[in-house]
């Protein structure tokens, strides 16, 4: 775990119950980051689990892009009065000292299909089932990369915070406060 950042939107009362809703919304060459959604118990109800084995987990290209940021008003306030808070974490994943790729450990995982290797070889093939196979896979990985791209614009905001170090000095004399 390399940071967490959260936002409450409405206060979480003691006891009360709620649904935490995460996705992997972006990676890149070192961090993957997901996004939890902390939800009014009951107020969302998907129908596909990505870390539920024996699944398909990418069947489709709708499958892919299932959430868009753009809904139409009725479901935009539908889904913003459901929402309690919003937590964003980045993660590494790391082999002893070295660091795995983001994008190999989720297709060693089976979470995104093999990016060059597969489309490769249905491309080298000239059935019309490998073709239509082909087309299918590159409609997948192409919703993927589309995704994985509008994520990453929302997730960078939590590698801003590293900048925050500028604020600190060790040999300022004027703080709010220390513990």
């Amino acid at each position: 775990m390399g940071g967490v950042e959260c936002v409450f939107r409405k206060a979480i009362r003691p006891r009360q119950k709620y649904d935490i809703v995460s996705r992997i919304i972006a990676w890149d060459e070192k961090w993957v980051y997901i996004i939890s959604h902390f939800i009014k118990k009951g107020a969302f109800n998907p129908t596909h689990f990505s870390d539920q084995p024996g699944k398909t987990r990418y069947a489709d290209v709708h499958a892919v892009v299932d959430v868009e940021c753009q809904q139409d008003d009725v479901s935009f306030e539908e889904s913003r009065s459901a929402v309690l808070a919003i937590a964003m974490a980045r993660l590494v994943f790391k082999t002893g000292h070295t660091t795995v790729p983001p994008a190999q450990f989720l297709q060693d995982c089976g979470l995104i299909p093999a990016l060059r290797d597969d489309f490769e070889s249905a491309s080298s093939s000239n059935s019309d089932d490998k073709g239509a196979a082909n087309h299918e896979h590159a409609a997948i990985v192409t919703a993927i990369e589309e995704r994985r791209r509008r994520g990453l614009a929302v997730a960078q905001n939590i590698n801003s915070l590293d900048d925050g170090i500028c604020f600190f000095g060790i040999h300022e004399d004027n703080v709010y406060s220390k513990f």
